[in-house]
């Protein structure tokens, strides 16, 4: 894999904010039924449009994003004052091993195109899990056959949306049955 690039580039960039139906539905169900003690983290936070979904299970929240997002977070932090935001990269997380009673981390992992890092923000995620903790987790996905399904994670290369380009791991079955016996 290639080396990670800024995504947002400079330009501007909404994800909007209602929640990922999936996040609001199944995955919310998911957290609270197997949500462990501590709080529930959502790793990449952006503009913070689960925070309210999270906040509805009733218990404290963590909202992370890398510093580069700092201006973005600060309208998350003045919208939701009851939320710890941290501001960090997935594989140097401020908080303690087994703090968190779940997480979500909703399409953020395709940014990390660098294998160490994404490697690393892995093995940081399930350090700061309680265990048993869930995780909600989406990544870019592609399907492959014969040999390339066996794959790992393929870097593509796609246009920005901002007149450029940008790198993002998309992953394959294979990968993610890796991902989900890591955790």
């Amino acid at each position: 894999m290639g080396g990670n690039r800024l995504w947002w580039g400079g330009g501007s960039y909404s994800i909007g904010e209602n929640p990922a139906p999936h996040v609001a539905h199944a995955g919310l169900a998911y957290l609270g039924e197997h949500k462990q003690p501590g709080p529930i983290a959502d790793f990449g936070t952006w503009e913070g449009r689960h925070l309210e979904t999270l906040l509805s299970l009733g218990v404290e929240v963590v909202g992370t994003d890398v510093p580069e997002a700092n201006e973005v977070l600060e309208g998350a932090r003045r919208r939701f004052p009851s939320v710890r935001f941290c501001s960090a990269r997935l594989n140097d997380l401020p908080l303690r091993s087994g703090e968190l009673g779940g997480a979500l981390c909703w399409r953020v992992l395709h940014n990390l195109t660098a294998r160490r890092e994404l490697v690393s923000a892995l093995a940081e995620i399930n350090r700061v899990l309680t265990e048993g903790a869930p995780l909600v987790l989406a990544v870019r996905y592609e399907r492959q056959t014969g040999e390339w399904s066996r794959r790992r994670a393929f870097v593509r290369t796609r246009p920005n949306g901002d007149g450029g380009s940008r790198e993002d791991v998309y992953f394959t079955r294979g990968s993610l049955q890796l991902l989900a016996s890591l955790f």
